[in-house]
């Protein structure tokens, strides 16, 4: 009975080592890992540190300035030297220019089809040649100027129009920025002006404060994949379904408004969406996805 079990378990350990042995071979000259716990990795101690850049630099000067880390079963590394960082962002940009793959940033880019998401390739390449031609040359660029300065003095006036009132109110710049921010999208990127107090304004505001909510928010699958039942389970899941389902409503119904204006009117559009209907129509094989993507970088 024993040399039978002998002889069923030296396979499995033989197999075992050299299976390991053959691991570390192949197994890349990885910086040392900071010391974390089982599952969650190091994810507790980031998440405790009163400042994140500060607690990162007083690791680096204990054990050098390329920090690795787990983040539950999510391997990340940290520059800590602009020598290193120039590496990563100029020498090497190409190997570490692409995104994670998040399922929020995935979801409301429709599944990373603008450029803002999209990984690097053919795909990549072609929208950022659209983007610095034509979308967002400096003559483009230039050309919204009116719209900025037209919008920035709105502000102000409303300011100075508070300040002068009598009893004067208090203005709340926060808002007043956000405002500004909400407006300047809405002129450049689809050539609109929605009235300040107005349902269609203060809905597209709710959406993009619910976007940024959720490109920010803790989602249990992207550092646990086979956890995604959480996320579910918690309810968030349903929540980026929702505002998803909200966002894509919207921006169809941005698409379906100047579509219905016919091709000569536009022609003569010169905001974002306007150009990138036009680019879709010449290419014979509208993909109305990519242009709602778009407007999802640019909102967000």
């Amino acid at each position: 009975m024993m040399l039978f079990l002998i002889s069923i378990a030296l396979p499995i350990i033989l197999f075992y080592l050299i299976h390991k042995r053959n691991q570390k071979s192949t197994t890349p000259n990885l910086p040392p890992l900071i010391p974390g716990l089982p599952l969650i990795g190091n994810l507790h101690q980031l998440s405790r540190a009163p400042l994140l850049h500060t607690y990162l630099s007083q690791l680096s000067n204990i054990h050098g300035h390329i920090l690795r880390f787990n983040l539950c079963s999510t391997p990340t590394i940290v520059i800590s030297s602009a020598k290193l960082a120039k590496e990563v962002l100029r020498n090497q940009d190409l190997a570490f220019c692409s995104r994670p793959k998040l399922v929020a940033q995935r979801r409301l880019s429709y599944n990373a089809a603008d450029m803002v998401f999209a990984p690097y390739g053919a795909e990549w390449r072609e929208q950022r040649r659209i983007a610095n031609t034509h979308l967002l040359s400096p003559v483009k660029v230039q050309s919204f100027r009116g719209v900025r300065e037209d919008e920035v003095a709105r502000m102000v006036a409303e300011i100075a129009r508070c300040a002068s009132s009598l009893p004067s109110r208090a203005v709340d710049l926060s808002k007043a920025a956000m405002g500004l921010t909400t407006t300047l999208i809405c002129r450049i990127g689809f050539g609109k002006r929605y009235d300040e107090q107005g349902t269609e304004l203060m809905r597209f505001k709710d959406l993009l404060t619910e976007l940024g909510t959720l490109l920010t928010a803790y989602f249990v699958s992207d550092y646990f994949p086979a956890l995604s039942w959480v996320d579910r389970v918690s309810g968030l899941t349903k929540r980026l379904d929702c505002a998803f389902e909200k966002l894509d409503a919207f921006y169809q119904e941005l698409i379906d408004d100047h579509l219905g204006r016919g091709r000569a009117q536009m022609d003569d559009q010169d905001h974002i969406l306007g150009m990138q209907i036009k680019f879709e129509l010449d290419s014979g094989k509208p993909n109305w996805d990519r242009v709602k993507a778009l407007l999802m970088g640019r909102a967000g």
